[in-house]
């Protein structure tokens, strides 16, 4: 049994706090690991705990990270270059959730110093309830993070003729109305008349996931979105982006030819094009073009019936999420691995 203790940030109520929660549940599966959680705040690496420490996990901002007397874990989201702070070199272990976080943590560790590990979700969904066919075809997002791309490519692939509707959950429902007005009177597609097609606002975050049938994440950076995770453990398909930090857990992607859904896996990639930096972070463009296409393919009513299926099949009681824990290829595998090693 190996003992650690895993520092964190346990006042934050965001995404971060996700993924911390959802990392103490990983590594209280592992019956080879035995964890003390100690908020940053009052962390004391010193303190007598009772039992000799093997291990320090730091999920922390990484101008916190810091030499320990112990072997040294940290947990590494880094969004460009100039995220990657000499503090890294404090850390034994750097863990980051892709390939793209990895290039950017090796400009500061040396190549066996970086390791990739696929993010997981640790908690059960209310099953999702389908009808018998898809007869308004739901589009949804849970934040504004893309409407600039999403709302005009969907505008454009439809009207009001069309049996679809674009979904959003935002704290803020009136900011998202008024760009999703703001685009409509910047486009001007029909001379002032309103034959654009729906949009709906959903209350929570839930029934978005339960309402919507395929799920947008058109983030234009490296980081991971946990909505994009738990889409797929409701059985929905995902539109992400080229340069998706998720794209490379994905089983296969998606491929559209010739106006026919080919296959529906788990997701559709959306090309990105134009790279561009904004406040020391890498972003790419969404191809707007390229998701209106997609859009418009995969609303086709002739597509639907094979859509539907997918969803029902993926979300059956005994059906494994792509995200769903898995000890071989987890932090717990990764931590053993390294105590194992002769650091000398």
């Amino acid at each position: 049994m190996y003992n650690g203790i895993l520092v964190c940030d346990l006042s934050r109520r965001d995404k971060r706090n996700f993924f911390t929660q959802n990392l103490i549940a990983s590594l209280s599966l592992d019956d080879r690991i035995s964890i003390e959680v100690q908020d940053i705040a009052s962390c004391n690496y010193s303190r007598n705990i009772d039992k000799p420490i093997d291990f320090v996990i730091q999920d922390c901002d990484p101008s916190f990270f810091c030499k320990t007397p112990y072997l040294n874990f940290g947990i590494f989201e880094g969004r460009a270059k100039e995220d990657a702070t000499d503090n890294l070199k404090f850390l034994d272990c750097c863990i980051v959730a892709n390939t793209q976080q990895m290039h950017i943590a090796r400009t500061k560790l040396d190549q066996e110093r970086v390791a990739v590990v696929k993010p997981t979700l640790h908690f059960e969904l209310q099953s999702k309830k389908y009808d018998n066919k898809i007869s308004q075809l739901v589009f949804y997002c849970t934040s504004i993070e893309g409407a600039e791309s999403i709302l005009p490519a969907y505008f454009n692939a439809f009207d009001t003729n069309d049996n679809v509707a674009l979904g959003f959950f935002h704290h803020d429902s009136q900011q998202i109305m008024d760009l999703v007005n703001s685009i409509k009177k910047r486009m001007n597609l029909y001379g002032g008349k309103d034959l654009y097609p729906d949009i709906i606002i959903f209350p929570n975050q839930e029934t978005a996931h339960q309402r919507g049938h395929i799920f947008l994440d058109m983030s234009e950076t490296h980081l991971v979105n946990e909505q994009t995770m738990i889409a797929t453990k409701f059985g929905n398909p995902v539109i992400i982006t080229s340069s998706n930090g998720m794209g490379q857990w994905f089983k296969g992607q998606e491929e559209i030819d010739k106006g026919q859904l080919r296959y529906v896996n788990n997701v559709i990639v959306v090309r990105a094009d134009d790279a561009y930096v904004q406040e020391n972070t890498l972003g790419f463009k969404v191809n707007s073009c390229d998701l209106s296409k997609k859009m418009s393919i995969l609303a086709d009513p002739t597509n639907r019936e094979g859509l539907l299926k997918t969803m029902q099949s993926a979300n059956m009681p005994n059906s494994t999420c792509l995200f769903d824990y898995s000890k071989e290829s987890s932090i717990g595998e990764l931590i053993c691995l390294a105590l194992s090693i002769d650091w000398a």
